[in-house]
């Protein structure tokens, strides 16, 4: 009885181990089963005992070893010990809690974050992702919600390698390549930026190469900008909205960065062919400055002489604040006042 006892301590034990469900109710009931077998085996060894040795037999039984209670409690940890290990150095959606399947994240993926793909009938929102080696380059066709006018851009960006974003545009008659809005190099961490984009693109030029890369462009219209009323703050690449019923200023104070940009841009949305400025009041003419730059820290004052758009471009960790003020004045004011 004893050997058979032994013999089902085994079997126990190894499909206890085998088993795909390894959690706590499962280790309970291992440690329970295991003690069971025990407690049954010392219980053999006492009747065995009461009944005194076995009668002599023609044939010499082999003695069996007495069985080691302490080193088969110990084997039974040491797998329980190995079944845990091995379940933390899984994946934690691998084996979920309520043994219930999970469907992967839709969309490109990197090792920590997610880049969004389009809803399904999701307008003007256009995303990739890429992970051959070989340099990829592909054109995407795109619409504008507000033809005519330039895009509010929201681009994330991750890759491993390198990664680039142009708008283009392709019509029957031209073909132009524009300034890229977007360029990174081996920055898996996702990327944040809103770019204007300019109103004749028609299409984005995606160029990719070394490992993985995921890309999200989301086009919307300037009004949808949150307003800057008295102060905004940000970093990397971002515009605010300016609604301004008389010329006022920002001043634009950078912490740091390599190279920055802060540029004044007419509600109008007409680019080169604003004439808008005919009306300005007299005190800027000839003084107002609609764009700023430098390199490093920074600290300048844009002219803002009607409603628009407020455009600062700036390194991806640069931290930078904007304080809205009357013309000439040096501290922040709402603009309605």
């Amino acid at each position: 009885m004893l050997s058979v006892a032994t013999f089902l301590l085994g079997c126990l034990v190894t499909a206890q181990i085998l088993r795909p469900r390894r959690d706590a109710e499962t280790r309970a009931a291992l440690e329970a089963a295991t003690k069971a077998a025990l407690t049954a085996a010392a219980a053999a060894d006492a009747a065995r005992a009461a009944l005194g040795p076995a009668p002599a037999r023609a044939v010499r039984l082999v003695k069996q070893a007495p069985v080691d209670r302490a080193g088969a409690l110990a084997s039974v940890h040491s797998a329980l010990l190995q079944l845990e290990a091995r379940r933390a150095a899984e994946p934690a959606d691998a084996v979920p809690a309520d043994g219930l399947a999970r469907l992967a994240p839709a969309g490109p993926q990197d090792a920590r974050h997610l880049v969004v793909e389009p809803s399904h009938g999701e307008p003007f929102h256009y995303a990739g992702t890429r992970t051959e080696d070989t340099e990829t380059v592909e054109e995407i066709p795109i619409e504008l919600p507000q033809p005519g006018a330039p895009a509010v851009a929201e681009v994330i960006v991750a890759a491993g390698g390198h990664l680039k974003i142009n708008p283009m545009i392709r019509t029957r008659d031209r073909v132009r390549t524009l300034d890229e809005i977007v360029e990174v190099w081996d920055k898996p961490s996702p990327q944040r930026i809103r770019v204007l984009l300019d109103r004749e693109a028609t299409h984005l030029k995606v160029t990719g190469n070394y490992g993985k890369r995921a890309w999200s462009v989301r086009l919307s219209a300037p009004a949808e900008l949150a307003e800057l009323e008295g102060e905004g703050e940000g970093t990397g690449t971002d515009l605010f909205l300016l609604n301004v019923p008389a010329p006022r200023e920002v001043a634009v104070h950078i912490e740091t960065s390599r190279s920055w940009s802060a540029r004044f841009v007419c509600g109008c949305l007409a680019g080169s062919d604003c004439a808008c400025g005919a009306k300005e009041d007299s005190r800027l003419r000839g003084t107002a400055e609609l764009l700023v730059h430098g390199t490093g820290e920074g600290l300048d004052v844009l002219c803002v002489p009607r409603p628009g758009l407020v455009v600062v471009t700036a390194a991806a960790d640069a931290r930078w604040l904007l304080r809205l003020r009357p013309v000439g004045g040096d501290g922040p004011e709402d603009a309605r006042r």
